[in-house]
Protein backbone atom coordinates (compact mmCIF):
# COMPACT_ATOMS: atom_id res chain seq x y z
CA UNK A 1 0.00 0.00 0.00
CA UNK A 2 1.39 3.24 -0.79
CA UNK A 3 0.53 6.81 -0.60
CA UNK A 4 0.45 7.12 -4.40
CA UNK A 5 -2.44 4.08 -4.27
CA UNK A 6 -4.53 6.13 -1.48
CA UNK A 7 -4.78 9.51 -3.59
CA UNK A 8 -6.24 8.06 -6.42
CA UNK A 9 -8.67 5.85 -4.29
CA UNK A 10 -10.15 9.12 -3.27
CA UNK A 11 -9.66 10.67 -7.29
CA UNK A 12 -12.36 8.06 -8.13
CA UNK A 13 -14.05 8.84 -5.06
CA UNK A 14 -14.43 12.55 -6.07
CA UNK A 15 -15.36 12.30 -9.61
CA UNK A 16 -16.75 8.33 -9.75
CA UNK A 17 -14.95 7.98 -13.47
CA UNK A 18 -11.74 6.56 -13.80
CA UNK A 19 -10.76 8.85 -16.48
CA UNK A 20 -11.75 11.81 -14.85
CA UNK A 21 -9.70 10.58 -11.96
CA UNK A 22 -6.78 9.68 -13.43
CA UNK A 23 -6.80 13.12 -15.53
CA UNK A 24 -6.79 15.02 -12.31
CA UNK A 25 -4.27 12.90 -11.06
CA UNK A 26 -2.06 13.72 -14.26
CA UNK A 27 -1.58 10.05 -15.01
CA UNK A 28 -3.11 7.91 -17.59
CA UNK A 29 -6.14 5.84 -16.76
CA UNK A 30 -4.48 2.27 -17.82
CA UNK A 31 -1.72 3.40 -14.73
CA UNK A 32 -4.77 4.48 -12.21
CA UNK A 33 -6.32 1.26 -12.86
CA UNK A 34 -3.60 -0.86 -12.46
CA UNK A 35 -2.24 0.88 -9.12
CA UNK A 36 -5.98 0.54 -7.56
CA UNK A 37 -6.36 -3.19 -8.63
CA UNK A 38 -2.75 -3.85 -7.02
CA UNK A 39 -4.27 -2.17 -4.01
CA UNK A 40 -7.72 -4.03 -4.25
CA UNK A 41 -5.57 -7.32 -4.15
CA UNK A 42 -3.38 -6.49 -1.35
CA UNK A 43 -6.15 -5.28 0.62
CA UNK A 44 -8.67 -8.53 -0.91
CA UNK A 45 -11.62 -6.67 -1.22
CA UNK A 46 -13.51 -4.61 -4.56
CA UNK A 47 -12.99 -0.80 -3.51
CA UNK A 48 -15.62 0.32 -6.14
CA UNK A 49 -18.49 -1.27 -8.27
CA UNK A 50 -17.58 -0.85 -11.64
CA UNK A 51 -21.05 -2.01 -13.16
CA UNK A 52 -22.42 1.06 -12.07
CA UNK A 53 -22.18 4.16 -14.26
CA UNK A 54 -21.05 6.41 -12.59
CA UNK A 55 -18.99 3.97 -10.45
CA UNK A 56 -19.97 3.68 -7.14
CA UNK A 57 -17.93 2.63 -3.62
CA UNK A 58 -18.76 -0.29 -2.12
CA UNK A 59 -20.01 -0.41 1.54
CA UNK A 60 -16.25 -1.57 2.61
CA UNK A 61 -15.24 1.07 0.09
CA UNK A 62 -16.84 3.99 1.58
CA UNK A 63 -14.66 2.82 4.93
CA UNK A 64 -11.75 2.43 3.44
CA UNK A 65 -11.98 5.57 1.54
CA UNK A 66 -13.23 7.91 4.81
CA UNK A 67 -9.63 6.08 6.06
CA UNK A 68 -7.64 6.83 3.35
CA UNK A 69 -8.98 10.56 4.12
CA UNK A 70 -7.19 10.43 7.85
CA UNK A 71 -4.21 9.02 6.58
CA UNK A 72 -3.24 10.77 3.72
CA UNK A 73 -3.97 14.63 5.76
CA UNK A 74 -1.99 12.85 8.38
CA UNK A 75 0.75 13.07 5.84
CA UNK A 76 0.40 16.17 4.30
CA UNK A 77 0.32 17.36 7.88
CA UNK A 78 4.30 15.29 8.63
CA UNK A 79 5.26 16.88 5.29
CA UNK A 80 4.10 20.47 6.26
CA UNK A 81 5.66 20.17 9.80
CA UNK A 82 9.26 19.51 8.09
CA UNK A 83 9.16 22.65 5.69
CA UNK A 84 8.32 24.99 8.72
CA UNK A 85 10.53 23.41 11.13
CA UNK A 86 13.08 24.12 8.28
CA UNK A 87 12.14 27.23 7.46
CA UNK A 88 10.28 30.08 7.45
CA UNK A 89 6.30 29.67 8.24
CA UNK A 90 4.86 28.85 4.76
CA UNK A 91 1.76 27.66 2.66
CA UNK A 92 -1.79 28.08 3.40
CA UNK A 93 -3.44 28.81 6.90
CA UNK A 94 -6.92 28.95 7.43
CA UNK A 95 -7.60 30.79 10.85
CA UNK A 96 -11.82 31.88 11.88
CA UNK A 97 -12.15 34.47 14.24
CA UNK A 98 -15.32 35.35 16.20
CA UNK A 99 -17.78 38.15 14.16
CA UNK A 100 -17.61 40.31 18.16
CA UNK A 101 -13.72 40.41 17.84
CA UNK A 102 -12.93 40.18 14.07
CA UNK A 103 -13.79 43.65 12.64
CA UNK A 104 -11.69 45.68 15.63
CA UNK A 105 -9.10 43.13 15.50
CA UNK A 106 -8.45 42.24 12.36
CA UNK A 107 -7.16 45.62 10.50
CA UNK A 108 -4.94 45.53 13.68
CA UNK A 109 -2.37 43.01 12.12
CA UNK A 110 -3.43 41.69 9.20
CA UNK A 111 -1.21 43.80 7.12
CA UNK A 112 1.78 43.83 9.29
CA UNK A 113 1.89 40.07 9.54
CA UNK A 114 0.99 39.56 5.24
CA UNK A 115 4.52 41.74 5.07
CA UNK A 116 6.26 39.91 7.68
CA UNK A 117 5.77 36.47 6.41
CA UNK A 118 4.83 36.91 2.97
CA UNK A 119 4.80 32.84 2.03
CA UNK A 120 1.90 32.79 4.22
CA UNK A 121 -1.43 32.61 2.64
CA UNK A 122 -3.95 33.86 5.41
CA UNK A 123 -7.42 32.77 4.49
CA UNK A 124 -9.64 34.50 7.63
CA UNK A 125 -13.17 34.35 8.26
CA UNK A 126 -15.98 35.07 10.77
CA UNK A 127 -16.93 32.07 12.95
CA UNK A 128 -19.63 31.89 15.82
CA UNK A 129 -17.29 29.73 18.77
CA UNK A 130 -19.41 26.98 18.24
CA UNK A 131 -19.32 26.54 14.86
CA UNK A 132 -15.42 27.30 14.85
CA UNK A 133 -14.78 24.58 17.80
CA UNK A 134 -16.42 22.11 15.64
CA UNK A 135 -14.51 23.16 12.62
CA UNK A 136 -10.90 23.23 14.08
CA UNK A 137 -12.37 19.54 15.78
CA UNK A 138 -12.70 18.26 12.03
CA UNK A 139 -9.56 19.64 10.98
CA UNK A 140 -11.23 22.46 8.59
CA UNK A 141 -9.24 25.32 10.41
CA UNK A 142 -6.03 25.56 11.63
CA UNK A 143 -6.71 27.90 14.60
CA UNK A 144 -9.26 30.35 16.04
CA UNK A 145 -9.16 33.75 17.78
CA UNK A 146 -12.09 33.51 20.21
CA UNK A 147 -13.28 34.24 23.88
CA UNK A 148 -12.59 31.73 26.52
CA UNK A 149 -12.58 29.92 28.41
CA UNK A 150 -14.73 27.05 26.55
CA UNK A 151 -13.50 24.29 28.20
CA UNK A 152 -13.84 21.59 25.04
CA UNK A 153 -12.49 18.55 25.41
CA UNK A 154 -9.89 18.55 22.23
CA UNK A 155 -9.71 22.22 21.99
CA UNK A 156 -6.06 24.05 22.99
CA UNK A 157 -6.36 27.56 24.17
CA UNK A 158 -3.45 30.12 24.26
CA UNK A 159 -4.05 33.44 26.02
CA UNK A 160 -3.44 36.53 23.78
CA UNK A 161 -4.46 39.38 25.93
CA UNK A 162 -7.82 40.73 28.03
CA UNK A 163 -10.17 42.75 26.32
CA UNK A 164 -11.85 45.46 28.83
CA UNK A 165 -15.39 46.21 27.88
CA UNK A 166 -17.31 49.62 28.14
CA UNK A 167 -20.69 50.87 27.94
CA UNK A 168 -22.87 52.33 25.17
CA UNK A 169 -25.73 54.56 26.48
CA UNK A 170 -28.57 56.15 24.63
CA UNK A 171 -28.78 60.19 25.37
CA UNK A 172 -32.07 59.21 26.74
CA UNK A 173 -30.98 56.99 29.30
CA UNK A 174 -30.12 58.09 32.96
CA UNK A 175 -26.80 56.93 33.19
CA UNK A 176 -26.26 58.90 29.95
CA UNK A 177 -24.86 61.73 32.48
CA UNK A 178 -23.00 59.32 34.42
CA UNK A 179 -19.02 59.53 33.84
CA UNK A 180 -18.30 56.39 34.60
CA UNK A 181 -20.95 53.44 35.32
CA UNK A 182 -21.39 50.53 37.52
CA UNK A 183 -22.46 47.42 36.12
CA UNK A 184 -24.48 47.01 39.44
CA UNK A 185 -26.45 49.75 38.94
CA UNK A 186 -27.35 48.93 35.26
CA UNK A 187 -31.11 48.41 34.97
CA UNK A 188 -31.38 44.49 33.69
CA UNK A 189 -34.89 45.42 31.71
CA UNK A 190 -32.86 48.06 29.76
CA UNK A 191 -29.81 46.23 28.71
CA UNK A 192 -29.41 45.57 24.90
CA UNK A 193 -27.94 42.29 23.70
CA UNK A 194 -27.23 40.16 20.98
CA UNK A 195 -29.17 37.13 19.92
CA UNK A 196 -28.78 33.82 21.10
CA UNK A 197 -25.49 31.88 19.93
CA UNK A 198 -23.43 35.03 20.52
CA UNK A 199 -20.43 34.06 23.73
CA UNK A 200 -20.99 38.29 24.07
CA UNK A 201 -24.12 38.26 25.31
CA UNK A 202 -23.63 35.21 27.87
CA UNK A 203 -20.88 37.53 28.93
CA UNK A 204 -23.25 40.08 29.38
CA UNK A 205 -25.77 38.63 31.06
CA UNK A 206 -22.91 37.20 33.80
CA UNK A 207 -22.28 40.01 34.30
CA UNK A 208 -25.22 42.47 34.27
CA UNK A 209 -27.69 39.61 35.70
CA UNK A 210 -30.69 37.77 34.64
CA UNK A 211 -33.40 38.49 31.44
CA UNK A 212 -32.61 41.46 29.42
CA UNK A 213 -34.28 42.99 26.04
CA UNK A 214 -32.63 40.88 23.40
CA UNK A 215 -32.72 41.10 19.80
CA UNK A 216 -35.14 38.58 18.25
CA UNK A 217 -36.84 39.44 21.18
CA UNK A 218 -39.29 42.90 22.01
CA UNK A 219 -38.77 46.18 22.94
CA UNK A 220 -40.99 49.08 24.73
CA UNK A 221 -44.54 48.18 26.33
CA UNK A 222 -47.04 46.16 25.39
CA UNK A 223 -48.51 49.10 22.71
CA UNK A 224 -45.31 49.63 21.18
CA UNK A 225 -43.81 45.96 20.49
CA UNK A 226 -40.58 46.17 17.98
CA UNK A 227 -39.04 42.84 16.83
CA UNK A 228 -35.29 42.91 15.56
CA UNK A 229 -33.45 40.44 13.69
CA UNK A 230 -30.10 41.60 12.81
CA UNK A 231 -28.00 40.19 15.92
CA UNK A 232 -24.73 42.23 15.16
CA UNK A 233 -23.16 45.44 16.80
CA UNK A 234 -24.01 47.60 14.71
CA UNK A 235 -27.52 47.57 14.51
CA UNK A 236 -27.51 47.23 18.24
CA UNK A 237 -25.71 50.37 18.41
CA UNK A 238 -28.29 52.12 15.84
CA UNK A 239 -31.28 50.76 17.98
CA UNK A 240 -29.17 52.32 21.48
CA UNK A 241 -28.59 55.76 19.68
CA UNK A 242 -32.33 56.50 18.68
CA UNK A 243 -34.07 54.62 21.38
CA UNK A 244 -33.51 54.25 25.38
CA UNK A 245 -31.19 51.45 26.26
CA UNK A 246 -27.75 50.30 26.28
CA UNK A 247 -25.16 47.54 25.63
CA UNK A 248 -22.00 46.49 26.63
CA UNK A 249 -19.38 46.65 23.84
CA UNK A 250 -15.52 45.05 23.47
CA UNK A 251 -12.98 47.84 23.99
CA UNK A 252 -11.76 46.79 20.24
CA UNK A 253 -15.12 47.06 18.52
CA UNK A 254 -15.67 50.47 20.49
CA UNK A 255 -12.32 52.24 19.93
CA UNK A 256 -12.87 52.39 16.24
CA UNK A 257 -16.44 54.73 16.61
CA UNK A 258 -16.49 58.06 14.70
CA UNK A 259 -18.98 59.20 17.83
CA UNK A 260 -18.24 58.35 21.04
CA UNK A 261 -20.30 60.35 22.88
CA UNK A 262 -22.03 57.84 23.96
CA UNK A 263 -19.65 55.66 25.21
CA UNK A 264 -19.04 55.11 29.02
CA UNK A 265 -16.29 53.49 31.14
CA UNK A 266 -17.08 51.36 33.84
CA UNK A 267 -16.30 51.32 37.26
CA UNK A 268 -13.58 49.22 38.26
CA UNK A 269 -12.77 46.79 39.10
CA UNK A 270 -13.17 46.50 35.29
CA UNK A 271 -14.69 43.58 33.34
CA UNK A 272 -12.32 42.28 30.43
CA UNK A 273 -13.03 39.14 28.36
CA UNK A 274 -9.89 36.53 28.00
CA UNK A 275 -9.01 36.35 24.41
CA UNK A 276 -6.91 33.35 23.54
CA UNK A 277 -5.88 31.33 20.11
CA UNK A 278 -7.42 28.17 20.16
CA UNK A 279 -6.02 24.59 18.27
CA UNK A 280 -6.88 21.44 18.53
CA UNK A 281 -3.27 19.96 17.71
CA UNK A 282 -1.31 22.48 19.75
CA UNK A 283 2.03 21.51 17.85
CA UNK A 284 0.69 21.42 14.66
CA UNK A 285 2.02 24.45 12.54
CA UNK A 286 3.61 25.53 15.40
CA UNK A 287 6.18 27.81 13.86
CA UNK A 288 3.25 29.79 12.12
CA UNK A 289 0.96 29.84 15.11
CA UNK A 290 3.60 30.95 16.77
CA UNK A 291 4.25 34.02 14.41
CA UNK A 292 0.08 34.75 14.61
CA UNK A 293 0.80 34.70 18.41
CA UNK A 294 3.27 37.11 18.20
CA UNK A 295 1.60 39.66 15.65
CA UNK A 296 -1.69 39.89 17.64
CA UNK A 297 -0.53 40.03 21.44
CA UNK A 298 2.11 43.12 20.05
CA UNK A 299 -1.15 44.99 17.99
CA UNK A 300 -2.77 44.48 21.16
CA UNK A 301 -0.11 45.92 23.37
CA UNK A 302 -0.21 49.17 21.09
CA UNK A 303 -4.31 49.90 21.62
CA UNK A 304 -5.37 48.47 24.65
CA UNK A 305 -5.75 50.38 27.50
CA UNK A 306 -3.60 49.26 31.20
CA UNK A 307 -6.32 48.02 33.18
CA UNK A 308 -4.98 47.72 36.29
CA UNK A 309 -8.12 46.61 38.42
CA UNK A 310 -10.23 44.15 36.52
CA UNK A 311 -11.74 41.12 36.44
CA UNK A 312 -12.76 38.16 33.43
CA UNK A 313 -15.90 37.77 32.26
CA UNK A 314 -16.28 33.73 32.05
CA UNK A 315 -18.46 32.25 29.11
CA UNK A 316 -20.32 29.05 28.99
CA UNK A 317 -18.52 25.24 27.99
CA UNK A 318 -19.43 24.20 24.61
CA UNK A 319 -19.31 20.66 24.15
CA UNK A 320 -17.05 19.62 20.56
CA UNK A 321 -20.43 18.65 18.86
CA UNK A 322 -23.63 19.96 20.29
CA UNK A 323 -22.43 23.06 22.07
CA UNK A 324 -24.46 23.76 25.23
CA UNK A 325 -24.42 26.46 27.70
CA UNK A 326 -24.12 26.43 31.46
CA UNK A 327 -23.62 28.52 34.12
CA UNK A 328 -21.16 31.75 33.71
CA UNK A 329 -18.72 33.10 36.74
CA UNK A 330 -16.50 35.55 37.31
CA UNK A 331 -13.17 34.76 37.84
CA UNK A 332 -11.03 37.82 40.21
CA UNK A 333 -7.63 38.19 38.47
CA UNK A 334 -4.45 39.47 40.06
Amino acid sequence: MTLVQLRYVLAVAEHLHFAEAAAASHVSQPTLSMQLRKLEDELGVTLFDRSKQPVQPTEIGRRIIAQARTVLREADLLEEMARELAGEPRGEFRLAVIPTLAPGLLPLFLDRFAEEHPRVELIVEETPTAVMLRRLLDDEIDAGLLATPVNTPGIHEEFLFNEPFVAYVSPRHPLYSEPEIDVARIPREDLWLLSEGHCLREQALSLCGAVARTEGGTSGDEKNRVRFESGTLETLRKLIKRGDGLTLLPWLDARDLEDRSLLRPLRLPRPVREISIATSRPYRRRPLIEALRVAVQAAAREVLPQVESQYRVDIPSFSAQNPTRSTATSTMEQ
